[in-house]
């Protein structure tokens, strides 16, 4: 074990002097490394402590959304995705977009999920993958909150 952290560290040191990271950028990695390694709290430590200084930074904060979805915490997850989606709405990809309104849901907030949806697929009318994605999952939202209420 004590080996396998000595390499991480290693190896995460020698990127961060070969990009010449900033102090944050270099939490930012080690947080990263972090949880990849399944240290959680000691990752999520380290990006709070990376995070007054990234917050601008759309693909910092998209990284908090994954940490968070990970952890299985929705809301934080939520919270993140919308905030990097509202730095700049124009440069995602399907996959990624389609963050915003599954965290949503799985928090339980299925009508905000399917606004998103709707907001989403109105931003990127012109691409039809995007259009695809969103329509899907509308119709996955849609089927849990028709369980629900046949369930109440």
């Amino acid at each position: 074990m004590a080996g396998a952290v000595a390499f991480n560290l290693g190896a995460v040191l020698s990127v961060a002097i070969l990009f010449s990271l900033s102090p944050a950028s270099f939490l930012w990695l080690l947080a990263d490394t972090a949880t990849l390694t399944g240290r959680m709290e000691q990752a999520e430590g380290l990006y709070m402590k990376a995070e007054p200084v990234l917050a601008n930074n759309e693909d910092f904060v998209f990284t908090l959304g994954q940490f968070y979805a990970r952890k299985g915490d929705w809301n934080r997850a939520a919270e993140y995705y919308v905030r990097s989606y509202q730095k700049d709405p124009t440069n995602w990809m399907p996959g990624p977009l389609v963050s915003i309104p599954d965290s949503l849901s799985k928090a339980g907030r299925h009508e905000e999920a399917l606004q998103w949806c709707e907001r989403i697929m109105s931003q990127y009318a012109g691409n039809r993958e995007v259009t695809n994605v969103m329509k899907r999952k509308k119709v996955e939202i849609t089927q849990v909150l028709k369980s629900k209420k046949q369930g109440l």
